[in-house]
């Protein structure tokens, strides 16, 4: 062993092979063939002054088994938690000689094996010391826990279950183990428990304060505002501190907004994550801003006109900060779709709001919507190019509008693709490549519109609204039993409705 292996404890082995007998020639064996053998010839009269020196220490005293295992033990620990395998391997060899199957040696063996690289013995080693349906070792249990909790792919009932079992285990322990508290709480909540899972969770913040968020998050699940305000209050203070000890953290700023938006605090909330957008990666700062005034949005109230201006004026603060985000769009398209006495007042504090000069781009665009869901192409038309005059890079803008131009009576095919397509390159939502599909058939170009039609079944398999089109392609096509199979599916469908 190199002398960073080497420790002073181990000089007097050669005491217990006397006091072990024949057992220990193995011990012996072992250690003998762990040395290198250039090393052992360069120190060989060094050694045989020890060998002298260690009879007389057999002649004049001894020392214990139980001793010298602990001092193995303590070895083979200070290996494991300065990642030296190696020097860890032996000593919890040589232990497992002195002390044989002790549940703790075969644990550092199985963590030795984990350290090596050797998953495989490691399991294996745990699972003999933690059994999936009886109580064992304590620490293997935990192990076993967190090594089915990491794996890749779906966390099914079955393993929930044995996961389940192994932190019982832990938890049934006279001493309090927070690891365990903490991923039982997460267990139970990633199982649809919140009721059960708040608890760990609750204990778990109490020594970890950064736990007081998903704790808020929990207990606003569970409609208690008054534990939620509190808990997000803890996780609000906690992260202002941490962002100012650590400001290059960004995801403490990130964590630092997501609770004051618990607290429902949205400009304080919108101040913090703008003092993000210098970060190495801004993007993650734009989309939580626009799900700030987004909620915002929701939680201001649109019975007045002045509601409504507000209201339009947040939307034209997220439009700032992501006009592709999927929750804007759909905002947009429940705007255009209002319907009855509340949709028409609706409309007149929208126009309202338009001739006050408050969010233009986003006027136009609920008011351009609205008019194609009506049906009137051309005042559709008027609105959508003054709010692409405004929001350029907007989908439902580039969508709508490319819409509009395909149907109206002289259409503009060209420009409509065009439009289309960067819609399509901006956001990947099966609206946009239908209008797109339905741009490319009309040009006659059957294939490349069969391929977008096939890709908005791939992003939404319930539209049943491809399946005449794709029918009809089909048959332009020549290929008259794929159509056949998509005018019954086409049939099948309208006769659902």
């Amino acid at each position: 062993m190199n002398d960073a292996n080497h420790n002073p404890a181990l000089e007097d082995i050669d005491e217990v092979a006397f006091a072990r007998g024949s057992h220990l020639v193995v011990f012996f064996v072992d250690w003998w063939c762990t040395r290198p053998w250039l090393a052992l010839i360069v120190a060989l009269p060094g050694m045989l002054l020890a060998g002298v020196l260690s009879m007389l220490v057999v002649l004049g005293g001894s020392i214990s088994v139980d001793t010298l295992g602990e001092r193995y033990q303590a070895a083979g620990t200070a290996a494991l938690q300065r990642g030296d395998a190696e020097a860890a391997y032996v000593y919890y060899r040589r232990l497992a000689m002195i002390w044989g199957v002790d549940p703790s040696v075969r644990y550092g063996l199985a963590i030795t094996a984990d350290l090596q690289g050797d998953l495989d013995r490691a399991r294996s080693l745990m699972q003999g010391l933690a059994p999936d349906n009886a109580t064992g070792y304590s620490e293997a249990h935990l192990w076993l826990a967190k090594d089915l909790l990491s794996r890749p792919g779906d966390l099914t009932p079955e393993i929930a279950s044995v996961i389940k079992h192994h932190l019982q285990q832990v938890l049934g322990q006279p001493t309090t183990n927070q690891e365990a508290v903490r991923l039982m709480g997460v267990l139970l909540w990633s199982q649809g428990d919140p009721a059960q899972a708040l608890p760990y969770l609750e204990q778990t913040a109490a020594e970890s304060p950064e736990w007081n968020l998903p704790v808020a998050v929990l207990h606003r699940m569970r409609r208690d505002p008054l534990a939620a305000r509190r808990a997000a209050e803890r996780a609000a203070r906690h992260y202002e501190q941490a962002v100012q000890a650590q400001p290059g953290q960004w995801d403490l700023r990130l964590r630092w907004a997501q609770s004051e938006m618990l607290l429902q605090d949205y400009s304080k909330a919108a101040r913090i994550l703008r003092g993000g957008l210098d970060s190495p990666d801004p993007q993650r700062f734009h989309d939580a801003l626009v799900d700030v005034y987004l909620d915002w949005y929701a939680a201001t109230n649109a019975d007045s006109p002045k509601g409504v201006s507000r209201r339009l004026e947040l939307l034209n603060r997220a439009l700032e900060h992501g006009t592709q985000h999927p929750r804007l769009l759909t905002v947009f398209a429940e705007l255009s779709r209002q319907e009855g006495e509340q949709g028409k007042m609706s409309q007149r504090a929208i126009r309202e709001a338009l001739a006050d000069g408050t969010a233009p781009a986003t006027v136009h665009l609920i008011l351009g919507t609205q008019a194609l869901e009506q049906g009137d192409l051309e005042r559709c038309q008027m609105h959508l190019e003054l709010a692409a005059q405004q929001a350029p890079s907007m989908p439902i803008v580039l969508n709508n509008l490319a819409w509009v131009l395909a149907h109206r009576e002289n259409p503009e095919l060209d420009r409509a693709r065009a439009l289309a397509q960067r819609a399509t390159d901006l956001v990947s939502r099966p609206e946009f490549y239908y209008t797109l599909a339905t741009i490319l058939a009309r040009q006659g170009k059957y294939l490349e519109a069969i391929t977008q039609f096939e890709t908005v079944l791939r992003l939404a398999s319930t539209r049943t609204d491809v399946y005449q089109p794709l029918a009809e392609l089909y048959r332009k096509l020549g290929d008259f039993e794929l159509a056949e199979m998509y005018d019954d599916r086409a049939q099948l469908a309208r006769e659902k409705q």
